[in-house]
C-alpha cells in the first residue's frame, strides 16, 4: 500500500529546462547559481522537500514555469570544494501550483 504525503502549504520550486522528471525516481542534481544554493540551505533546515517543474520560458532572473511538476525529498547532500552542492532528491509525487498573475 502506497504511503500518501502530504506537502507543506508552500514549497520552493527549482525550475529545471530540457529535463524530464516523473514520480518514483532518483535525480541527482549540481547546484551552483547563488540563489538556489540559497533555497537549498533553507529547505535543508526544514522538510528538504522542493518542487522541480519545466519552465515556459527561459529567463534567468524570474522564469515562468508550468503548474504540474514533481517534489521530492533530499536524501543526499554534499558540499564541494568550490562551494557547489551535490545534491540527490528522490522524487516522490507529481503536484500541482496555483497559477501565477501573469496567465
Amino acid at each position: 500500500m502506497k504511503q500518501t504525503v502530504k506537502l507543506p502549504s508552500k514549497i520552493p520550486v527549482f525550475p529545471l529546462s530540457n529535463f524530464i522528471i516523473f514520480p518514483e525516481t532518483t535525480v541527482p542534481l549540481n547546484i551552483f547559481e547563488p540563489r538556489y544554493i540559497q533555497m537549498i540551505d533553507d529547505v535543508m533546515k526544514h522538510e528538504r522537500i522542493i518542487g522541480m517543474v519545466q519552465p515556459k520560458e527561459i529567463n534567468n532572473k524570474n522564469p515562468k514555469l508550468y503548474n504540474i511538476g514533481c517534489a521530492g525529498k533530499i536524501t543526499s547532500f554534499h558540499e564541494t570544494e568550490d562551494g557547489r552542492y551535490l545534491i540527490i532528491i528522490n522524487v516522490s509525487f507529481p503536484y500541482l501550483s496555483a497559477p501565477s498573475n501573469d496567465e
